[in-house]
């Protein structure tokens, strides 16, 4: 199989630029976020808070550890990379090319997605908690036809420190909490479109020619508020509102420890962008079940940002059998596409389920992206 590693090795320099990813790349995702839309900005009883709204911290009320690996894929990601990979293997460098090319040729317009490995762990307490994250890849790979059949290859590798720290304000009508993530990262990002003739040679999709690093520290900021309404009505579906503003300095990845090579030049900005979002929960019923609808206008700031991309709406159902045994069921709406989650908790082991799909188009074009994420983690 075609390596997707950051494992860089020299290669040709591509003759053709690199064509713009019109996607939206998120420094962090959360499974359970993406099987209801990625609608979580005003969801605050999971450790994930950290990175969509550091406000939540104020309403945790248990310690929680979490360690988590995930993957994530897009339809045919593997079988594209294997057949990459295969016709490289055999006969004359001439015949390679043909083959890697008639590859292209056949998958000419498909873009394909590759989220793996991402590792790492929570540990969450009331009003505070930390992240580490030392391995998160995500690559993205499209079939474009410019001098000729090119693999435009576009990639992120982060390495996150983060701490964070809410709570609780007294402060008018209703409850208020206030509160900040402080994070490291360290980027490495790749960009470069490859021909038959790159592949055929070195069956490697990220390169050190084409790589950028760098470290950046940022800060995200959000708020939540949750109003006290005299109307018995209001009460019953418990209203959440919230704002986040992330990256809020946005100063770039300047620092550079020339990990990958001495001539690395800095990764884009990560680019400060502002999150609103609502959740409305209603009351636990037959003891064992409890459902809530949350809905997210996300990225605004963002370069790339469309009506469409910005909105999230998503549902989400809880069930109950013993401390030891529960689980979810999830739908949503993320940038106009479908959206579906489980979650499944056996004692300390979680298995997670999502899948969904990203708006990938211009502002004049629609393209959906469809993908698929499981995630196993040990949640205690």
């Amino acid at each position: 199989m075609a390596t997707l590693s950051f494992g860089f090795l020299n290669s040709e320099v591509a003759k053709a630029e690199p064509s713009v990813n019109y996607g939206i790349h998120q420094d962090f995702v959360s499974t359970r976020a993406l099987g209801m839309g990625n609608a979580f900005t005003a969801m605050a009883n999971d450790p994930h808070t950290l990175f969509y709204n550091p406000a939540g911290l104020g309403m945790i009320k248990e310690p929680t550890i979490n360690m988590f690996l995930r993957f994530g894929l897009s339809d045919s990601f593997l079988k594209l990379t294997d057949d990459i990979d295969k016709a490289g293997d055999n006969g004359t460098e001439k015949e390679k090319i043909d083959a890697i090319s008639e590859i292209f040729a056949k998958n000419y317009g498909e873009t394909y997605y590759g989220r793996m490995p991402s590792l790492g762990g929570f540990w969450v307490r009331p009003r505070w908690g930390i992240a580490a994250i030392p391995v998160d890849v995500e690559t993205s790979l499209s079939l474009h036809q410019q001098v000729g059949p090119f693999l435009n290859v576009e990639a992120y590798n982060d390495t996150t420190l983060a701490y964070g720290y809410g709570r609780k304000v007294k402060w008018g009508k209703g409850t208020w909490y206030w509160g900040a993530t402080f994070k490291a990262v360290y980027r490495v990002y790749a960009n470069s479109a490859l021909a038959a003739a790159d592949m055929a040679s070195d069956s490697k999709v990220v390169r050190e020619d084409t790589a950028k690093e760098g470290l950046a520290t940022d800060f995200n900021a959000g708020v939540l508020w949750t109003p006290k309404f005299e109307s018995a009505k209001w009460q019953f579906i418990s209203p959440t509102f919230a704002f986040v503003i992330r990256n809020v300095l946005d100063m770039g990845f300047k620092t550079n420890f020339n990990w990958v090579g001495e001539n690395t030049g800095e990764p884009p900005k990560a680019q400060r962008r502002f999150d609103l979002g609502s959740k409305w929960e209603l009351p636990q019923f037959w003891k064992f079940f409890k459902v809530r609808g949350l809905f997210d206008i996300r990225d605004l700031g963002h370069e790339r940002i469309t009506l469409m991309k910005s909105l999230h709406l998503g549902g989400e159902l809880d069930w109950y059998v013993a401390n030891w045994w529960k689980g979810a069921y999830r739908v949503g709406i993320n940038q106009g596409y479908f959206t579906a989650g489980v979650t499944m908790k056996f004692i300390w082991f979680q298995l997670d389920l999502a899948t969904w799909a990203d708006e990938i188009g211009t502002k004049d074009t629609r393209r959906e992206s469809r993908r698929y994420m499981l995630e196993m983690a040990l949640d205690f």
